[in-house]
């Protein structure tokens, strides 16, 4: 009902376990495409369900044709023909008693998707994509405004002392490999080994002074993006992590104050865009500097080559 509407960052809190964009609705070609602007080069979170429908035979073959289907798939989703699907309950998607779905179709209505106790929140595809990549009902991770990208991260903290070096972060023992899964099996396990166990998509990590010293591998912020850390926050950063860091799109943010303040365990989310930082838990922000535009979109492209490739 229009009187049951709500705005998407309303419901930032609202963990969910699957996404479906696309069936008869909302599977346009530009609707593919926001999707697909929003989810390339990333992954959807540990525990989210991704089910992508095109509306027609058409569009899933506009869709392979321009590489947004291989996109969706290296996302972690689940690419259908043309189907009603999930949207009617039939099969494919059929929510369990208490799950939660952000979906592009056009009805929610007490066991539509499944259970009677399962719950279907309504949203565009830009919506829908970027709540698959948190986990939560998120707003949408790209804006139309200017062409700018926005980003933002939300997690439970992981927290380390000062100089935590790459050897550290990665142990060089591991280094024979240049999988960015099997090093994230041994991100930080020589400081933390319940680190990997506990992890998951979307956390943050927070460090002290001189966060990745040490040697200049580039092993060390590929192994912490691939184990799922949304941002690491740090009072400040060796300059050649700082660099490789960006380079392979994975978020820094330099705060002592917030440093300082926030605890292990604790919910933090980040803007990324104005460099606000809130300590959900206690409820204190904190302003660190923003991105630049420039890096913003490298970030969100998932990194240096992958948006240069964007752009040419």
């Amino acid at each position: 009902m229009p009187e049951n509407t709500h705005p998407a960052s309303e419901g930032k809190d609202i963990r969910i376990d699957q996404v479906v964009i696309g069936s008869c609705t909302n599977g346009r070609l530009e609707d593919m495409e926001a999707a697909y602007n929003i989810l390339k080069g990333k992954h959807i979170a540990k525990g989210v369900r991704g089910i992508i429908i095109p509306a027609t035979m058409a569009v899933y073959k506009e869709c392979i044709l321009r590489g947004w289907t291989e996109a969706f798939i290296d996302a972690g989703c689940i690419v259908s023909t043309p189907t009603c699907g999930p949207c009617l309950g039939g099969y494919m998607g059929i929510l369990a008693e208490g799950e939660r779905c952000v979906s592009t179709t056009n009805r929610n209505f007490v066991g539509r998707m499944g259970h009677v106790k399962s719950e279907v929140y309504l949203a565009s595809p830009a919506t829908a994509a970027a709540s698959a990549l948190t986990g939560y009902i998120t707003t949408p991770a790209r804006s139309d405004r200017k062409g700018e990208t926005t980003m933002n991260a939300k997690g439970s903290v992981f927290k380390y002392p000062d100089n935590v070096d790459t050897d550290v972060i990665i142990p060089a023992r591991h280094l024979n490999t240049q999988d960015p899964k099997e090093l994230a099996s041994h991100c930080m396990e020589d400081i933390d080994k319940d680190f990997v166990r506990n992890v998951r998509d979307g956390d943050v990590m927070v460090g002290g002074w001189n966060f990745g010293c040490g040697s200049s591998r580039e092993h060390a912020p590929v192994a912490i993006k691939a184990a799922g850390i949304s941002v690491v926050i740090a009072k400040s950063f060796a300059r050649i992590f700082y660099r490789n860091s960006i380079n392979i799109g994975l978020p820094i943010m330099e705060c002592p104050e917030a440093v300082d303040a926030i605890s292990a365990g604790d919910t933090v989310s980040v803007d990324f865009t104005t460099g606000l930082i809130t300590d959900e838990t206690t409820g204190k922000t904190f302003q660190a500097e923003p991105f630049p535009p420039f890096i913003q979109k490298i970030i969100a492209d998932g990194g240096l080559m992958k948006s240069i490739k964007n752009k040419y």
